[in-house]
């Protein structure tokens, strides 16, 4: 009797490569810059706004010059006063720091409310006074022209609204919510109180409005005025 004895079959199995791991990068996103519509306060100062990636200094400009460095706050908005001397037309646009490349288009505002001085009146011209009757005197109208140095009473009509003093806790944003109706507006409280500590050096100037203290003495303007 024969015995068949198989012989063992060898079969190679190819190890498994497993595929490489794909790291996928979500792209940052980069705050596009952007300038506001300025707000034209009293006595030529404005409020210029817009937007630039949080933290990263942002450089202002008018008519082509720079006339601030800002640095946008957590949300992405800066905010800067500039103050003119001349009524007409003013162009703002903003750039990254030392990147004229990223220049935006100019945002065009018209200043109108800046007061002109009365012409001098030239030494030893002749004034002819004006005669009025006394039974006239009880109804006449008569105009003078004077020339006063503003004031802060004249800047305080001019603005309307009333006296602030900050206490614990307040933000601009509060204050222009609770007084203006909303916390956007507080660009035109920044522009009042800036107008009026230009005559009055008791009222704050602010340069940042996230940086204000108790007893600050600020102006919040009537709405729309």
């Amino acid at each position: 009797m024969t015995v068949t004895v198989a012989s063992p079959i060898s079969l190679t199995v190819p190890a498994v490569v497993a595929a490489p791991a794909v790291t996928v990068t979500q792209p940052v996103a980069v705050a596009a810059l952007a300038v506001d519509k300025p707000i034209v306060g009293a006595n030529g100062f404005i409020t210029v706004t817009g937007a630039g990636d949080p933290g990263e200094q942002v450089e202002v400009l008018e008519g082509g010059k720079i006339i601030g460095v800002a640095t946008p706050s957590d949300d992405g908005i800066w905010q800067l006063v500039y103050r003119v001397d001349e009524n007409g037309q003013y162009g703002f646009a903003v750039q990254q720091r030392d990147n004229v490349t990223t220049r935006t288009e100019p945002v065009t505002i018209n200043v109108v409310n800046i007061p002109v001085a009365p012409a001098a009146v030239t030494a030893g011209a002749a004034v002819t006074p004006t005669v009025i009757s006394v039974a006239d005197a009880a109804t006449a109208s008569v105009e003078v022209e004077t020339s006063v140095p503003a004031g802060a009473q004249t800047v305080a009509d001019s603005l309307g609204g009333s006296e602030y003093v900050v206490e614990s806790g307040d933000t601009l944003t509060s204050i222009a919510d609770e007084y203006l109706g909303n916390p956007v507006l507080y660009t035109e409280i920044v522009a009042a109180t800036n107008a009026m500590a230009a005559v009055d050096s008791s009222f704050k100037t602010i340069t940042n409005p996230n940086l204000i203290t108790v007893g600050d003495r600020l102006w919040i303007p009537t709405p729309g005025k």
